[in-house]
C-alpha cells in the first residue's frame, strides 16, 4: 500500500490566489510535462444510492475511502483508477492505469474485465451498489521546485507536530549557488529552510 502522509487543503479567495500566485512564480518552476504550467483535470467519483462517501466526506468522518477515474488534458489513452483511503487524518492513494474502453464499459454498465487488483476491487464494490455518480472539472497550475537546483533529493526522516512538520532531506547540488535555500523559506507556511552541510561557502 502506498505511504499515509498529509495532505491540507485551504479555500482561497481570488485575491489571495492572485497573490500567492504572483508570490509562486518567483520561487518555483512551471512543470515541464504542460504547456503553460496547467492542466485540465476530469474525475468521476463514485458512490451509492445514498450518497455514503459525500455524506462522509462533508461530516469529516476520520477513517473513509472513495474511488474515482481521472482523465488528464481530455486524454483518453491516459485514465487512471485511484482509490483514496483516509485514516485518521492521515491519506493515501492506491492507482490503477485502465484503458478507454473498459473506462467505457464501467460508465455504461456493460460487461467488463478488470485489469488488476484495484479494478477487480472496484467492480465487487459495483456489484453491492456503488455506482459513478459525480464528474468534476477543474484546472491544474503544477510546478517543479528542486529540480533546477538539485540532482538528488530524498527525505531522511519526517518529524510531525501540532504545529507543523519538520523535513531532513538529504539533496546533491548541481553547481554552487544555494538560493534555493532562500527561495524555499519564502514559500508560504515554510517557518524556515537551513543548509546545514556544504562543501563550499554557504551564500546566505
Amino acid at each position: 500500500m502506498s505511504e499515509f502522509r498529509h495532505e491540507l487543503k485551504h479555500e482561497l479567495g481570488t485575491a489571495e490566489l492572485l497573490a500567492l500566485r504572483q508570490r509562486l512564480r518567483a520561487v518555483l518552476d512551471p512543470d515541464k510535462h504542460s504547456p503553460d504550467g496547467r492542466y485540465s483535470v476530469r474525475s468521476l467519483y463514485f458512490d451509492d444510492a445514498r450518497d455514503t462517501a459525500l455524506r462522509e466526506k462533508q461530516d469529516g468522518v476520520g477513517s473513509r475511502q472513495k474511488f474515482r477515474l481521472r482523465l488528464y488534458n481530455g486524454d483518453p489513452g491516459f485514465v487512471k483508477l485511484e482509490k483514496k483511503i483516509k485514516r485518521n487524518g492521515l491519506c493515501c492513494k492506491l492507482t490503477e492505469p485502465m484503458r478507454a474502453d473498459t473506462v467505457r464499459a464501467v460508465i455504461s454498465g456493460s460487461s467488463w474485465t478488470p485489469e488488476g487488483p484495484l479494478s477487480q476491487e472496484l467492480k465487487a464494490r459495483m456489484a453491492s451498489g456503488l455506482l459513478p455518480k459525480t464528474i468534476v472539472d477543474y484546472t491544474r497550475e503544477a510546478t517543479n521546485f528542486l529540480t533546477g537546483s538539485v540532482s538528488k533529493c530524498s527525505v531522511k526522516s519526517k518529524t510531525v507536530r501540532p504545529d507543523g512538520v519538520e523535513l531532513n532531506v538529504e539533496v546533491r547540488m548541481k553547481g554552487e549557488s544555494t538560493g534555493f535555500v532562500n527561495a524555499l523559506a519564502a514559500i508560504p507556511g515554510v517557518q524556515s529552510a537551513v543548509l546545514v552541510s556544504y562543501n563550499g561557502e554557504y551564500m546566505g
